[in-house]
């Protein structure tokens, strides 16, 4: 499959403009970034590579918020004090560098997410198949809720509906359960540890978590 990063739309934006004032990204407060509303979690990094961005996509994490390499998990320790590219980014130190490489076809300027995150939606084209053998995978059966966390990359990516992979530098970390409140009403029915809340005129009024 062929991937490729599109600006995501306002409404994927997981927090209220109540928080707004709780969130940085990489241009503000001295370089700091927090990626989201702080105690929160936020978005997956969008590796520098579209390509690396396979096994989000796998595993229905489709939304992920791009940063400069200076402040990904994978690379900013380089630019820290200390480490094997360090550099004083605050006062242009880090100017001419590649600290602030970005995931390709990304920039700093969308601000879509909180007035300050840079938030895109991954696109993949193309068959869909394994990589030891070039075929399709075969259905599992449904998992959901703390049965994610056990799971290796394979077994997170096939289940897409409750289940989705965190990365570091693009490579597959840990599977952990999708957060149920930010669904929509089809994605609730479909992922086994949600469930909807209706209203009492009989409308979809959110997803809970099934206790």
């Amino acid at each position: 499959m062929v991937c490729h990063y599109e600006a995501a739309g306002s409404e994927v934006c997981p927090w209220s403009d109540e928080v707004e004032g709780n969130v940085d990204d990489e241009y503000k407060l001295g370089m700091m970034d927090y990626d989201g509303a702080r105690g929160v979690e936020g978005f997956a990094e969008c590796p520098l590579d579209p390509q690396d961005a396979l096994s989000l996509f796998n595993s229905g994490d489709v939304n992920c918020e791009a940063d400069a390499k200076i402040f990904m998990e994978a690379y900013k320790v380089d630019y820290q004090y200390g480490g094997s590219k360090e550099c004083d980014a605050p006062n242009g130190g880090c100017d001419g560098t590649d600290a602030f490489d970005r995931p390709a076809g990304t920039s700093e300027h969308l601000n879509n997410c909180l007035a300050y995150l840079d938030v895109y939606t991954i696109v993949c084209e193309g068959a869909v198949t394994t990589e030891a053998e070039g075929t399709t995978a075969a259905p599992t059966t449904p998992v959901g809720g703390e049965d994610c966390k056990p799971l290796d990359e394979a077994g997170c990516a096939a289940q897409p509906d409750s289940c989705r992979a965190t990365s570091r530098g693009g490579k597959f970390r840990k599977c952990k359960p999708k957060r149920c409140k930010p669904m929509t009403e089809s994605e609730c029915e479909t992922a086994v540890h949600c469930e909807k809340k209706m209203g009492r005129r009989g409308d979809y009024k959110k997803c809970r978590s099934i206790d």
